[in-house]
């Protein structure tokens, strides 16, 4: 059963120790690490990462960090990146839990499909609204063009002392 629950995850699983050794892994849909992931078990991760060159040594400093913190707190961290996998630029997100002394569970989900969502939706609200304001934009300019054409006929009745009606000024009121 925990065979096959592990085996529908797609994220990347690993436990690793506070010395920064692996102690277990699963690639999930990570295929780019299946041909090293018996291999590389039992070894840290900085070796790991000179020798497969996966890693850039900030990202490990940065998911060291927060095993560590999540060990000596008991607290989950998170964190994003965006890093290149296999020749494609990739979002991850990271969490790193603690799973026993001196131990933490890290749980690494591609993140690139929602973050390119978000970034169309963002995209698209963004273009909408200034479709929108171009459009209030250039109804209320006519209208008040219109209201001031109206103003207009109003001051050159007075200036000629026309009979100005009262329907004429509140038909402006109303369409202020």
């Amino acid at each position: 059963k925990n065979r096959a629950l592990l085996e529908a995850i797609p994220d990347l699983m690993f436990q690793i120790d506070w010395m920064g050794i692996l102690l277990g892994l699963h690639v999930g849909n990570f295929t780019v690490l299946k041909s090293i992931a018996e291999r590389v078990v039992g070894q840290s991760v900085y070796s790991i990462s000179d020798t497969e060159r996966l890693l850039p040594r900030r990202l490990l400093d940065q998911a060291m960090a927060c095993v560590r913190r999540s060990i000596s707190t008991g607290k989950p961290q998170i964190f994003e990146q965006h890093l290149s996998l296999g020749g494609e630029a990739r979002d991850f997100e990271v969490r790193i839990v603690m799973s026993g002394p001196n131990k933490a569970l890290g749980i690494v989900r591609d993140t690139t499909r929602r973050k390119r969502l978000e970034r169309e939706i963002l995209e698209i609200s963004g273009r909408e609204q200034r479709r929108i304001g171009q459009d209030l934009h250039d109804s209320l300019c006519q209208h008040l063009a219109g209201i001031g054409f109206m103003g207009k006929v109003l001051e050159r009745k007075t200036a000629t002392q026309q009979l100005i009606k009262p329907e004429d000024v509140l038909e402006i009121v109303d369409l202020i």
